[in-house]
């Protein structure tokens, strides 16, 4: 996962230093999902709690992965 996401952000010529945390945090998320689920007795189906974990996940990745734009940059901070 962290070379996934380090390839990535090179790619964009941006810095890649964050991967190994967004790496370590992503399974992180899975397995408290994971231990969390198992612990319901009334749980959800388990492809409910995959769609669930993989919308929070790819929603933090597709912000923190896009190519950062200067108009999402408040006016004051450029």
């Amino acid at each position: 996962m962290t070379a996934i996401l380090a390839a990535r952000l090179r790619g964009e010529g941006r810095d890649d230093r964050a991967a190994g945390t967004w790496a370590h945090s992503l399974i992180g998320l899975v397995r408290a999902a994971a231990d969390h689920w198992v612990a319901q007795p009334d749980r959800e189906p388990r492809e409910v709690l995959a769609r669930q974990v993989t919308d929070l996940a790819w929603g933090g990745l597709a912000g923190a992965l896009r190519t950062p734009d200067t108009a999402d940059v408040p006016e004051e901070s450029r």
